[in-house]
């Protein structure tokens, strides 16, 4: 099922992911990292032509072996949920190529710039992570093809409390957006979901064969690492987008113009400006402060926000300062200062789980790799066919498969299944 969908999806990922270096290095879009004096770009078009062109010839003309023939046999079972997740996440990524890609279209076409910025995207993507994530955390309650009410109600009722219980929690905290509300709650709910799975399969390995739980988790992850790969990716994912959800709804920002000595409270963090400073580089002047960051009375950080000049461009570059913890990343800019450094324009900005985002990012690579790390393959046993007199070559290897396809005995499923 889905085997031609899933190879142009693995196409067209690549393909993209070579547009997007192309818009950024050739200088289309406005970069730092563009070569706009370069041929660079052609290169890019030309690599972009050679991998399309290749790839629709090879699976068109593999076309045959995959073609495969899919039917759901309900609406609540887990091939409808993979369904839907293709094309949740399909439509997301055309929105986000519609939104790249559209003022380029029409500044060619009429001349005219056209900005498609972060309420876009917020606007058309939201409510898709928000449906993806729900699916995320339904797909591996349902079974395959069909299921029944109660084992349904049996199989949902603990991951369904949890989301009822976080949603009461969320909102009593004060998040009133309706998406960071949603996201929080399904994406605890997709993670009680997976945290159920992995339980039920060690707890089941504990019972049959007396392991105890680290040993039970580890060689039941090793057993079925595709599956359990895949949940732990589904982990990372989720993990990632609360990040997202928390860091937009709880972020605070504030500027203010300080003096030395002066503090600002940011959503639980003090900052006091200590002094502007400056110093003459090579190839430019670099302008600081130095600022003391206090939880309550605890010194709990120190950040150097700067602004760097160049001769060449009459604009200051700023280079905002960073202090990530688990609970929060800490954002300190210097906008402006006083050339006898009596005083200084500072945005602190307070963004909580940051940081959870890139942890969830390295769960999915660590998910992806447990999924495709290579695992010893037992060998077939020979079977053996009592030679038949009269019987011609071809009669006996058909007797030769008709036998390999015979069931194990019973002691033998037992000792293999030791063994794994």
């Amino acid at each position: 099922m889905l085997k031609a969908w899933n190879v142009n999806l693995i196409v067209a990922t690549f393909v993209l992911t070579v547009l997007g270096t192309f818009l950024t290095r050739s200088g289309i879009l406005s970069s730092v990292h563009a070569f706009t004096r370069g041929t660079i770009g052609y290169y890019f078009l030309a690599f972009i032509a050679i991998v399309l062109i290749t790839s629709v010839a090879l699976v068109a003309g593999n076309s045959s072996g995959l073609s495969s023939k899919g039917h759901l046999d309900a609406v609540a079972s887990r091939e409808t949920t993979f369904l839907m997740n293709n094309l949740l996440l399909s439509v997301l990524t055309f929105t986000v190529l519609l939104g790249t890609l559209f003022p380029l279209v029409a500044e060619a076409i009429r001349g005219v710039k056209v900005s498609v910025g972060a309420p876009f995207f917020n606007r058309m993507g939201l409510p898709i992570m928000v449906a993806t994530l729900f699916l995320l955390g339904v797909g591996p309650l349902l079974p395959w093809h069909r299921t029944t009410r109660h084992e349904l109600y049996h199989r949902i009722r603990i991951p369904g409390a949890v989301l009822v219980g976080v949603l009461i929690v969320a909102f009593v905290a004060g998040v009133r957006d309706v998406y960071a509300l949603l996201a929080i709650a399904f994406g605890t709910f997709a993670l009680a979901t997976v945290v159920r799975e992995f339980w039920r399969g060690a707890a089941a390995r504990m019972q049959s064969k007396g392991e105890n739980a680290g040993v039970a988790l580890a060689r039941l992850v090793s057993s079925n690492g595709h599956r359990y790969g895949g949940y732990v990716a589904h982990a990372g994912l989720v993990i990632a987008v609360i990040g997202i959800a928390a860091s937009s709804a709880f972020k605070v920002e504030r500027e203010v113009t300080l003096t030395p000595g002066q503090t600002v409270n940011v959503a639980g963090i003090t900052a006091r400006f200590e002094q502007v400073w400056g110093r003459q580089e090579p190839q430019r002047t670099t302008i600081g402060a130095d600022v003391t960051l206090l939880k309550g009375q605890r010194i709990i950080g120190r950040l150097e926000p700067t602004q760097h000049f160049y001769t060449s461009s009459e604009e200051p570059v700023p280079t905002p300062a960073v202090r990530s913890t688990l609970a929060r990343d800490v954002y300190i800019n210097l906008m402006a200062f006083e050339e006898n450094g009596s005083s200084a324009t500072l945005r602190v900005l307070v963004e909580p789980m940051v940081i959870w985002i890139w942890l969830g990012g390295l769960i999915v690579c660590l998910g992806a790799l447990i999924a495709l790390w290579p695992r010893r393959r037992h060998a077939a046993q020979p079977v053996s066919v009592p030679i038949v007199p009269g019987l011609t070559e071809q009669q006996r290897k058909r007797r030769k498969r008709s036998r390999s396809r015979r069931p194990v005995a019973a002691g033998a499923t037992a000792a293999s299944e030791v063994s794994s």
